[in-house]
C-alpha cells in the first residue's frame, strides 16, 4: 500500500533522494539508487536530489511524498488531496501517472476538493455529505463541471432535509 496523507512523512534532514532512499530500504527494493533516480525524474524533481527535504517547498514536497508513496509499486495507492500544492505541470504528470497506474490494475482511492480532477483521475466517483454517501457513479462520459454540479444539488437536498427536521442547515463543505 501507498499513502499520501496531509503530512509528507519525509525526513526534513535528509535530502531528496536519501528519502527515497530510505524508503526503498523500507520496502525491500533492490537496486535503490536507481529506483530514487526514476522516482526523482518521474516527479521533475532530479534537480532537488540533494536539497534537505525541509528546504523544498510545499508543491516540490507534495511531489516526493507521491514519490515515495509509490516508489515500491503498490497494488493500493490511498490519496488525500494529492493534488495540493502542485502546479499545473505537476498536476498534469500526477494525472498521468495516476491513469497509468489504474490502468496496470491497481487501486486508487483519491480524496478531493478538486472536483474538476476527478473525472481524468478516476473511474469512479462517490460524493460525501456529513459523512454520509449522497450519490456516486462512474466517470466514463461524465460532462466537464457535472460532478461540482451533482455534489452542489446532494448539498442542497443535506441542507432543506436538515430544515426540514428543525435542525440549522451544515456549513457547505466538500468532502
Amino acid at each position: 500500500m501507498g499513502v499520501v496523507s496531509h503530512a509528507t512523512w519525509l525526513y526534513d534532514g535528509l535530502t531528496a533522494a536519501e528519502n527515497l532512499r530510505f524508503y526503498a530500504t523500507l520496502y525491500g527494493l533492490e537496486d535503490r539508487d536507481r529506483r530514487a533516480g526514476a522516482a526523482l525524474e518521474a516527479a521533475g524533481l532530479e534537480d532537488l536530489a540533494d536539497r534537505p527535504a525541509a528546504t523544498l517547498s510545499r508543491g516540490q514536497a507534495q511531489r516526493l511524498s507521491i514519490a515515495r508513496a509509490i516508489l515500491h509499486e503498490p497494488r493500493l495507492l490511498l490519496l488525500d488531496e494529492p493534488f495540493a500544492g502542485l502546479d499545473p505541470g505537476a498536476v498534469r504528470r500526477l494525472a498521468d501517472r495516476l491513469t497509468a497506474l489504474a490502468a496496470g490494475r491497481r487501486t486508487i482511492l483519491l480524496t478531493t476538493h478538486d472536483l474538476a480532477r476527478v473525472p481524468r483521475a478516476a473511474n469512479r466517483w462517490l460524493i460525501l455529505v456529513g459523512g454520509r454517501v449522497r450519490q456516486a457513479g462512474a466517470c466514463a462520459g461524465l460532462a466537464p463541471g457535472a460532478l461540482e454540479a451533482i455534489y452542489e444539488s446532494a448539498v442542497a437536498r443535506e441542507d432543506d432535509s436538515a430544515v426540514d427536521r428543525g435542525h440549522e442547515a451544515a456549513p457547505r463543505e466538500r468532502a
